[in-house]
């Protein structure tokens, strides 16, 4: 068994992989799980969802990952979603950042079901929380104690 350098995994930096935000609204975003499988839960005054694997939509843009989750589907009237603008983060194991980002909540009548020719006028609509107070990023120490040839363990085996 090859024990890492303790000082050498201290001195690497990691991409950020769990994003809290809170505030009126509170998000928590895990760009991995112990399954390898995204993590999303959101929570106001009136839902309390969690999200995982496929129901969450990543797109890397220019900037940053933009993660997409559906709050509410009223069927034939509108679809409602939000969309956390995730940056590039790189913190050392352990540790947490502050950030600023922005958290995006659409409500979508393009598909209400409304007589030719179709609904009319805006379509979509946009707001965000108005002010959210604490946010960090930080990386949960996902870095092995030790390594096993051609992969990367968890302490316990290879």
């Amino acid at each position: 068994m090859e024990y890492k350098n303790a000082t050498a995994i201290t001195n690497q930096l990691f991409d950020a992989n769990l994003f809290d935000i809170a505030g009126p609204i509170r998000i928590n975003y895990s760009s991995s799980s112990i399954t390898g499988d995204p993590r999303f839960s959101y929570k106001d005054s009136e839902l309390d969802l969690n999200f995982q694997g496929d129901d969450i939509n990543r797109i890397e843009t220019s900037v940053g990952e933009l993660v997409t989750v559906t709050l509410q589907i009223v069927p034939d009237a509108f679809v409602r979603t939000i969309t956390l603008i995730v940056p590039t983060i790189r913190v050392g194991a352990g540790e947490q950042e502050e950030l600023d980002t922005l958290a995006i909540e659409t409500t979508d009548r393009s598909g209400a079901f409304v007589p030719p020719p179709g609904p009319a006028g805006v379509l979509q609509a946009y707001s965000g929380p108005s002010s959210q107070r604490e946010r960090a990023a930080r990386r949960v120490l996902a870095v092995p104690w030790f390594t096993c040839p051609a992969r990367r363990s968890a302490p316990g085996g290879c």
